[in-house]
């Protein structure tokens, strides 16, 4: 018997792994009308909103670039063969051993790639069920996170995995109690490669925000620097026409995760989102309504400040760029928030993201 959307995304999200259920890419002219299933930096999967869709497993083989250490696109999907990379596997043997030890009455004597060759690679197989087998999440989570870790040679949990863990804890707030991460990796329509961490709702306003965890890929001369993140985020607050189109976008898809039959956000979110429709549509200067930031997730807290007063808080060009002062006329209407937590304290069941500060504030400190 078939399942309905809200039996398997339950049968996900109470697996109790870092695992986000997040709204169709693209808007309401231009999608797939499937909810993605994200983790540790990969889509591992796809659930149809409808009855009458299907759901994707992440095995989708794409393109071989010759020379490349990671010669399938970012590793986001599983081949038929098993999990890939460019030395032929990229879940370590450690982690097999443990998986097939965990599984041993499912795999039956089976080695865990023939399981995954047999069950998830067959014409006929039922991806209802299986987008939620413990073993699929297993493999699919162990090969996002160990691509997360090889990319970055850093084997620290990773800003993927930080990302993962803050967003599954934060899209259960309710009105009233704080700000609800909505989306993930939301791409910034007309600004190139313009991606943003979170998309965050606090009831009246989205805000597109950039996490930056343990100080990594925020300096000045990096690529992804905090310098850049504000020039795309000025593009978009900037323009009434860019503006009203991501909120549009970000509207839409929060309002797909809180309907009845999916409710991966809670449905009281409902007339509220109902009230932002009106809002949009009315609002003559769009950038009221959306706000930008930076979450600074571990590193020494000094170095990070220093960072920001350096990129987006000075009168002094950096090399290479423009200056870029958040005090100039041109940001005046654009709220620009942060929020520091150790690393340690991110993880506390009790944390909450609040991105309460301006971040040109920091200039008091």
């Amino acid at each position: 018997m078939k399942r309905t959307p809200k039996e398997i995304i339950d049968s996900i999200r109470n697996s109790g792994k870092d695992i986000v259920i997040l709204g169709p890419s693209g808007n309401k002219n231009k999608q797939d009308y499937r909810l993605r299933v994200y983790s540790n930096g990969s889509d591992i999967g796809k659930i149809p909103i409808t009855m009458d869709g299907e759901c994707e497993l992440a095995t989708k083989k794409s393109k071989l670039v010759p020379g490349d250490i990671y010669p399938y696109d970012k590793a986001k999907y599983l081949r038929k063969e098993g999990f890939v990379n460019g030395r032929g596997t990229i879940i370590e043997n450690k982690d097999i051993e443990l998986l097939e030890e965990s599984y041993h009455s499912i795999l039956n004597g089976m080695t865990v790639e023939e399981y995954y060759v047999q069950h998830f690679c067959e014409a006929a197989v039922n991806r209802d069920y299986l987008i939620s087998d413990p073993v699929y999440l297993d493999m699919a989570c162990l090969a996002a996170y160990n691509w997360s870790f090889n990319k970055k040679k850093n084997k620290k949990i990773g800003e993927r995995g930080v990302q993962t863990h803050i967003a599954r804890r934060c899209m259960d707030e309710k009105p009233g109690d704080g700000l609800i991460v909505t989306d993930i990796e939301f791409t910034m329509g007309g600004v190139s490669d313009g991606e943003v961490d979170f998309v965050l709702f606090d009831g009246k306003r989205f805000g597109l925000v950039e996490l930056k965890y343990n100080a990594e890929s925020m300096g000045s001369g990096q690529d992804n620097s905090l310098y850049d993140h504000m020039c795309d985020f000025y593009k978009v607050l900037s323009d009434n026409e860019k503006s009203k189109e991501q909120l549009k976008q970000c509207l839409y898809r929060a309002e797909v995760l809180s309907r009845k039959g999916i409710e991966v956000i809670s449905n009281d979110w409902n007339p509220v989102f109902g009230e932002m429709i009106d809002s949009i549509e009315n609002e003559a200067d769009p950038k009221r309504l959306m706000w930008c930031g930076f979450l600074f997730v571990g590193g020494d807290k000094p170095v990070v400040l220093d960072e920001v007063k350096k990129q987006l808080l000075s009168n002094e060009s950096i090399p290479g760029r423009k200056e870029l002062n958040l005090r100039e006329k041109r940001f005046d209407g654009i709220d620009v928030m942060y929020q520091y937590v150790s690393e340690k304290k991110y993880s506390d069941d009790n944390y909450k993201i609040t991105m309460s500060k301006d971040i040109r504030t920091i200039l008091d400190l």
